[in-house]
């Protein structure tokens, strides 16, 4: 969990927001439940947490007399440069259940894929809902040993955490599928088929109209 420094901030427009980003600060603003905070947080300290840590994790610091705990609910980057440029905070209660999608880490994809397996990453995050001290920030998978035609879903990553953490996707979902690379590149072009005659289709309208 990361301690940043943070003021309040009261500026707005892109000129003003500008001038913030110019001082070495990223502004932001905090979600809490009965009003929203205009805040700059610092550069720096931001990009250090980002780094290592993304959508649904923790940070804590001091606004005013008051210590906060927040989740980072959306970060906003550059579309060219891909430098931060706007972060969203929501405030943790304690004793309140809070809603937050967290992403979803593959680890042993060396052990698997070879010239003939392919490892396929059909869900990157999740949604878990639990209590501010149950909340953690991203799911580990190992599927080292794991061979084509075996499946990661949600239900076989909610056994692997606490049960205090509900995860609110379909509990049959798919997030990870070992498959032959064969068999991937029919789909693909079964698909690539399937949008070419859509198109042609498209075209076809457009010339009644």
């Amino acid at each position: 969990m990361s301690k940043l420094t943070v003021r309040k901030r009261t500026e707005t427009g892109s000129n003003k927001v500008k001038k913030v980003r110019d001082e070495g600060m990223t502004p932001g603003v905090i979600y809490g439940r009965n009003e929203n905070i205009l805040v700059s947080f610092s550069t720096n300290e931001l990009d250090r947490h980002l780094a290592y840590h993304g959508v649904g994790s923790r940070v804590e610091f001091k606004y005013g007399a008051k210590n906060l705990s927040c989740i980072v609910k959306d970060i906003q980057k550059n579309p060219v440069t891909r430098k931060v440029v706007h972060v969203d905070l929501q405030l943790l209660v304690e004793g309140e259940k809070i809603k937050v999608r967290i992403p979803v880490h593959v680890h042993g994809r060396e052990n698997v894929e070879d010239k003939r397996t392919v490892v396929q990453d059909t869900l990157h995050e999740i949604e878990i809902s639990a209590f501010p001290k149950d909340l953690i920030d991203n799911v580990s998978i190992d599927i080292t040993g794991m061979t084509v035609g075996d499946v990661v879903t949600i239900a076989d990553i909610a056994k692997t955490l606490s049960p205090d953490i509900e995860i609110l996707d379909d509990a049959d979902r798919q997030v990870v599928l070992i498959v032959n690379k064969a068999a991937e590149k029919e789909t693909e072009e079964g698909e690539e088929t399937e949008s070419a005659a859509s198109e042609t289709g498209s075209e076809g309208d457009l010339e009644t109209l």
